[in-house]
């Protein structure tokens, strides 16, 4: 996985990605609803950087591809006095979200291939969007998040990965058995 993700960082492409994705998905630490960003940003608020950092850094590889987590970490590095660790982070945070753009163009044939709901957020932002709303479909046995902008353009994210452990986590994972991967 360390390969593949220097790989990433040195080109971000639409294979390497797919790749990387699909081994943190299978990987045992794959849990998209895991609380660490929310709790390293309260650490952050409480202005205890070292907890932060150590929530952000024991959440991987959960959050290897999250840029709100490289972000996290960029601040930290930042605010620590680490001006060559921050900018570091900070690129691998552009990095990520570069690669998610890859992963399709967002329309509801080709959306956009995430991890968490949060790389949702993350890649409005780096697309320059400001999100409006958002819906729920499903369709043929896939799961989508279908975001709404204020300029009116609709962004597709494919979520059925996320769906499907958010699912095995409540017990239900009987119906999701039979969904194909991505």
């Amino acid at each position: 996985m360390r390969d593949l993700f220097a790989s990433l960082m040195s080109k971000p492409t639409r294979e390497t990605y797919l790749e990387l994705r699909r081994q943190l998905i299978e990987s045992e630490h794959y849990d998209p609803y895991s609380n660490d960003l929310q709790s390293a940003e309260e650490a952050l608020g409480a202005e205890n950087l070292e907890k932060a950092e150590e929530l952000l850094r024991g959440g991987m590889p959960n959050l290897l591809l999250s840029p709100t987590a490289h972000l996290l970490i960029s601040f930290i590095m930042h605010k620590k006095g680490d001006e060559q660790g921050s900018e570091v982070e900070r690129y691998i945070a552009m990095a990520c979200s570069e690669a998610m753009t890859q992963s399709g163009d967002g329309t509801q044939e080709s959306p956009y291939l995430v991890l968490r709901t949060s790389d949702e957020y993350d890649l409005l932002r780096y697309l320059e969007k400001e999100f409006a709303g958002q819906g729920l479909v499903e369709k043929d046995g896939r799961f989508y998040d279908s975001m709404k902008c204020t300029d009116g353009e609709e962004i597709w994210f494919e979520i059925t990965e996320m769906y499907a452990k958010l699912s095995e986590k409540l017990g239900f994972n009987d119906e999701m058995d039979d969904i194909p991967p991505a």
